[in-house]
């Protein structure tokens, strides 16, 4: 599967989303926050608030902003703005261009000191990962949209390059004979 058909079904997905009177389009970001969360002593309480009003956007990518995220990948480093989210571009095979991504989770809501955050397993995964005690708040968030991001890109890969059959693997969820179709064409 190359960039073209992750943007269709992307852009397919978002038109739903909007048709339905959604709003923002995510896929697996309660997940994501559900995990980290739960591992880093949050309040998954907090999950819903944190995750409504996310929003993923996938497009085709510019030369430079593949040039510009090679470079951050490089140096290690992630390029995000500590209150908005997360975003990278990826380049797809040397027929196509690649696509940019971001995620945008303005209303987060996840800490690095006091309640869950001190029992002694949460503690030191948050110590493992360089954000326990008050300088670990903005890596954490870091954490929280980097890999929310790569999860809602895995997913939405998955289901675009029809290769998602859980109810095949799992025949209780669905009917045997059950074949996934194709994306139609907008």
């Amino acid at each position: 599967m190359g960039s073209d058909e992750l943007l269709l079904y992307f852009d397919v997905c978002s038109r739903g989303v909007a048709l339905s009177g959604g709003y923002g389009v995510n896929v697996a970001s309660p997940d994501a926050f559900t995990a980290i969360g739960t591992a880093t002593g949050q309040d998954v309480a907090c999950v819903t608030e944190s995750t409504a009003y996310n929003s993923l956007t996938v497009r085709p990518a510019s030369a430079a902003e593949i040039t510009a995220s090679k470079e951050l990948l490089r140096k290690d480093a992630l390029h995000s703005n500590h209150t908005h989210g997360v975003r990278v571009a990826l380049p797809s095979s040397a027929n196509e261009g690649g696509i940019y991504a971001s995620l945008s989770i303005p209303n987060v809501s996840f800490g690095t000191v006091g309640g869950g955050t001190m029992l002694p397993t949460q503690n030191e995964c948050l110590s493992i990962l360089g954000c326990s005690g008050t300088g670990g708040l903005l890596r954490l968030g870091e954490i929280f949209a980097a890999s929310t991001l790569g999860l809602e890109l895995s997913a939405i890969a998955s289901l675009a390059s029809n290769r998602s059959k859980f109810s095949l693997a799992n025949p209780t969820c669905g009917p045997p004979d059950f074949e996934p179709k194709s994306i139609p064409k907008v």
